[in-house]
């Protein structure tokens, strides 16, 4: 585990609350591809996205 997490009590619901409004907010609770490579594909481009709107 990452050191930081652990020296951090709200690491894990800062992680979790992070994935869950990715889910909701831009709709990665299903993939449109299958397969491993595809859907990694799509989230990091997904993740790009994101962050560069931040």
């Amino acid at each position: 585990m990452a050191p930081c997490i652990q020296n951090n009590p709200l690491g894990f619901q800062a992680i979790e609350r992070i994935f869950a409004d990715f889910k909701e907010k831009y709709g990665m609770s299903y993939t449109q591809y299958r397969g491993i490579q595809k859907v990694h594909d799509e989230a990091m481009l997904d993740f790009t996205c994101v962050n560069m709107k931040k």
